[in-house]
């Protein structure tokens, strides 16, 4: 399944909410499984797909919340904010496996994917503009 249809038919919010869910089972499998086995395989194929989704709604999300006019640079600002994000998680990964262990990295994990529920509720509240984009246009 393509998931800016999915976006465009059901709403960034749901899917959203779909990537949180699929990134908490993810780190419980993971934290269950530790470094090798069917539940570690499986938490991060979860990973990968609720990553996809995250992406897809957030920038949605995104881009449907400026004019048009800002768009591409709320975009870049949105892409160098998640590549922080990245690199921060990944400088401190290391650590945390080193000093708690996998299990604790993957638990943090889900604890911050968690903490989008809050998040996501917020913004299903506010009423959407009337130039809402389409996840499928603004991936072509």
């Amino acid at each position: 399944m393509h998931t800016g249809w999915l976006t465009d038919r059901v709403g960034s919010p749901p899917v959203a909410a779909f990537c949180g869910v699929m990134l908490m089972i993810a780190g419980i499998l993971s934290a269950i499984g530790g470094h090798s086995g069917f539940s570690f395989a499986l938490g991060l194929v979860l990973v990968g797909v609720g990553w996809n989704a995250g992406l897809i709604a957030g920038s949605t999300l995104l881009a449907s919340a400026v004019p048009a006019a800002q768009r591409p640079r709320a975009e870049g600002a949105g892409d160098l904010a998640m590549g922080i994000a990245a690199a921060t998680a990944t400088a401190l990964a290391g650590p945390v496996v080193g000093l708690a262990g996998y299990a604790t990295l993957a638990l943090a994990g889900t604890v911050a994917a968690a903490a989008l529920g809050p998040f996501l509720i917020a913004v299903a509240r506010r009423p959407l503009p009337s130039d809402v984009v389409p996840a499928n246009r603004l991936l072509t």
